[in-house]
């Protein structure tokens, strides 16, 4: 009785010696595996000639129901993904003008465009100022498609009465709603008001 018990209890052992290093150092290799493939692949790109590069491009469009939309940048390279035309830019600025005449700034560091449908992918550095507010983020995505901005990742919103830290603000850019939430539903969105 004694010698089984000694047994099932080296199973034991040896089951949570194969869990621990499965959960603790496995992933780790192959998450090693796929940075060493990431960074092959970004050599790939860099070292490839950049026939598409244009420097200052600015590109506007009317989107309809007294909507327009422009985005400049100091640096796009161009590329294509199937028929849609793809731009990948740095040191960007852009403007949204909605049907009240009322301008949306953004700016950042780099952002991708689709050509196609306009809708655009800001990142790193962004800040948002539409009237008094102000927002700044690490991504935002204006979707065109949907009539919605997104913007996530470290956002900071201030204004002249309130200062807010959340994950996520929402706005739909054809009723001027906004959403205002956290990525985990039992953290509370921080909020300020200023004197």
């Amino acid at each position: 009785m004694v010698r089984l018990a000694q047994i099932g209890l080296g199973c034991l052992f040896f089951f949570i010696c194969i869990v621990f290093y499965n959960y603790y150092f496995k992933d780790d290799k192959y998450d090693i595996e796929i940075f060493k493939n990431d960074l092959e692949s970004l050599k790939k790109v860099n070292q490839s000639p950049k026939n598409n590069s244009i420097e200052n491009l600015s590109y506007k469009v009317d989107i309809g129901k007294n909507r327009s939309y422009e985005i400049n940048s100091k640096y796009s390279e161009l590329s294509y993904q199937g028929n849609n035309e793809i731009l990948n830019m740095r040191i960007v600025n852009a403007m949204y003008i909605d049907q009240r005449n009322s301008p949306l700034s953004i700016f950042s560091d780099e952002a991708i465009h689709n050509s196609s449908n306009y809708s655009t992918q800001f990142q790193y550095n962004i800040r948002i100022t539409y009237l008094d507010h102000i927002i700044e983020a690490e991504t935002a995505i204006l979707d065109f498609k949907k009539n919605l901005i997104l913007i996530n990742k470290n956002v900071e919103y201030n204004n002249s009465l309130v200062s807010m830290k959340t994950d996520n603000i929402e706005i739909n850019l054809l009723t001027d709603s906004i959403k205002i939430f956290m990525d985990n539903q039992f953290e509370d969105v921080k909020l300020e008001t200023k004197k």
